[in-house]
């Protein structure tokens, strides 16, 4: 579910960007419970950016060269973590 949270958040970005601007700011994100979805700004137009991030997971569009952009950067984020905790126990 990690890599699915940040290729949605991924795909977003340039469709958030008005969003942003106005003030509208969202979270996609995962942990052992699932994945969660949050929004906060100016809830005039609240549902809107929820409909958009809705769909977007719903009909996510895979691109291959993302998907390996994405892939590493959790890898990264793999082999940090395994470090880190080797430091620690070790």
């Amino acid at each position: 579910t990690r890599l699915f949270t940040d290729l949605v958040r991924d795909s977003l970005t340039e469709d958030t960007y008005n969003a942003a601007l106005a003030d509208l700011s969202y979270a996609v994100y995962s942990n052992m419970l699932g994945i969660h979805v949050s929004i906060s700004g100016y809830d005039d137009k609240q549902h809107v950016l929820l409909e958009l991030i809705l769909q977007r997971m719903r009909d996510l569009e895979i691109k291959e060269e993302r998907l390996a952009v994405m892939k590493d950067k959790v890898r990264q984020l793999f082999c940090t973590i395994d470090y880190l905790l080797n430091l620690r126990l070790g």
